[in-house]
């Protein structure tokens, strides 16, 4: 992650500290509440190290198309269903999210030619 992008995060985290801070203090002005936190890591599911550690091009596509089947095969769909079933039972006031990611595919794959659009 670049220097930017990780300062974005923590001042993005930082804000919503203190709006929840803040509008905490106008719903519980005794401040007898405590402030619940949950946090998941979505994981894509596979093992990327051999795809940067390919040293031709086609280990570096079988590299991928294994990376591939392995995040397809743990089924994230049926996780995330199992996440938001666990975070709608906890009721918390805050979830953070760890490596969450949208991926999309471009078929035919062209390069710059055309947007990747099959999420």
């Amino acid at each position: 992650m670049n220097t930017s992008r990780a300062f974005a995060v923590v001042a993005a985290v930082v804000a919503l500290g203190v709006l929840a801070g803040t509008a905490w203090a106008v719903d519980h002005p005794k401040g007898d509440h405590e402030l619940t936190v949950m946090t998941r890591n979505l994981y894509l599911g596979s093992d990327l190290t051999p795809i940067f550690s390919a040293t031709s091009q086609p280990a570096l596509f079988a590299a991928a198309g294994a990376a591939y089947a392995q995040s397809q095969a743990n089924d994230f769909p049926a996780r995330a269903q199992a996440i938001a079933d666990e975070i709608a039972a906890a009721e918390p006031d805050l979830v953070g999210l760890q490596e969450a990611m949208l991926f999309r595919t471009d078929v035919p794959p062209d390069g710059p030619a055309s947007r990747a659009r099959t999420t």
